[in-house]
């Protein structure tokens, strides 16, 4: 019985040192998570517009300005894990097509197929580099 008491509270001790492991570790990462999670989450928006026909420039205004805004983010938040000069370049890239399609957004659906064309090249070349 004694046996079977110690071995219940070995295996209570480890099922939580797990969960502290496993939640510190995923703290860890939190910060880039979150920054590509929110950035995702603006081109779905812009997705699912063209998909309903809603290409006009007041429905999407946010969305290109949120965008914008979070592409500073890319640097920072991936400073310690991605140090490559090459990516670096490649995030300001981004920074510089969002910064101009926040100040001059796509009014008709012709020109937000370009823009989201721009978009998804530029994540694939910053995605290559972080690989």
């Amino acid at each position: 019985m004694r046996y079977l008491l110690v071995l219940l509270g070995g295996i209570v001790c480890g099922a939580v040192l797990a969960f502290i492991a496993a939640n510190t570790l995923l703290q860890r990462d939190a910060y880039p998570r979150s920054v590509m999670q929110i950035l995702q989450h603006h081109v779905g928006a812009l997705r699912q517009a063209r998909r309903r026909g809603d290409c006009g420039l007041e429905g999407l205004r946010r969305h290109w300005t949120g965008m914008a805004n979070l592409a500073l983010e890319i640097d920072p938040a991936f400073a310690a894990r991605a140090p490559e000069p090459a990516f670096s370049e490649t995030s300001q890239r981004f920074v510089r097509l969002m910064t101009t399609l926040a100040q001059s957004p796509p009014v008709d659906c012709a020109t937000l197929d370009h823009a989201q064309a721009q978009i998804n090249e530029a994540c694939e070349d910053c995605h290559r580099q972080y690989r």
